[in-house]
């Protein structure tokens, strides 16, 4: 019963529960003792934060259009994050950019990607990815022969944070 120069098992058993009871499960407490009651005070289980899960599909009303016949699809678009697929067409570019908040991830799915980042040209091959922090200088082209399929990653999210930055 007991553990070789420690307490007794019952007493790690209370102090788990009581941990337990304190940080993972409020309707355990005596403020929570039922549901409703939970819920008065603010309380949400963790699976009802969250909308119905359910997949996401590139297209239809979360699609654009930028650049020279480059197409963007919004994956995931909220407050803290944004997922994008975007296809870059041989021969397209982006402006010479950068985000003041936002770090980007870009993982190329198909074709390969040609970054320009202070000034160095980096090739990014399919299945490869590169992450740029904020404040960084940068722009995107496909030099390729075949369209360019890749994911966009940004938290938080680019919109608004963009700044263009001229090279004249």
């Amino acid at each position: 019963d007991r553990f070789p120069n420690g307490p007794t098992t019952s007493f790690v058993k209370r102090l788990e529960r009581a941990w337990h009871d304190k940080y993972h499960n409020p309707l355990r407490t005596r403020k929570y003792k039922t549901q409703v009651n939970a819920r008065r005070h603010g309380y949400t289980p963790r699976l009802q934060l969250f909308k119905k899960i359910e997949p996401i599909f590139s297209g239809g009303k979360n699609e654009y259009t930028w650049g020279n016949g480059c197409f963007g699809y919004h994956l995931v678009q909220n407050a803290r994050l944004s997922v994008i697929r975007e296809e870059m067409p041989p021969g397209t570019s982006e402006v010479l950019h950068m985000h003041n908040n936002s770090q980007q991830f870009f993982y190329v799915l198909k074709g390969e990607l040609v970054f320009e980042i202070n000034g160095q040209k980096i090739v990014v091959l399919s299945n490869c990815g590169i992450q740029i922090p904020p404040g960084i200088p940068h722009l995107v082209r496909n030099e390729g022969e075949v369209d360019a399929d890749f994911l966009v990653i940004s938290q938080p999210p680019s919109h608004g944070d963009r700044v263009d930055i001229s090279t004249s």
